[in-house]
């Protein structure tokens, strides 16, 4: 978990804050992110616990 100046995990929560439209334009780098949360979805749920992963990938704005 990569960690900015806060806690682990915040650069993840910060990306996940990015708009839709963003997303929409930048196709590639979207299915990067959504493969990085998939494939390491144990690991973010034991950092960020349960509830926090949940809020995290059912963000309307970002369609994780």
């Amino acid at each position: 978990m990569a960690e900015g100046d806060f806690y682990a995990g915040d650069l993840l929560i910060a990306v996940s804050k990015i708009p839709t439209n963003f997303w929409n334009e930048k196709k590639t780098e979207y299915l990067s992110l959504r493969q990085i949360v998939n494939l390491n979805s144990d690991l973010i749920k034991t950092e960020l616990g349960e509830k926090d992963f949940n809020k995290l990938i059912n963000r309307p704005e970002n369609g994780l």
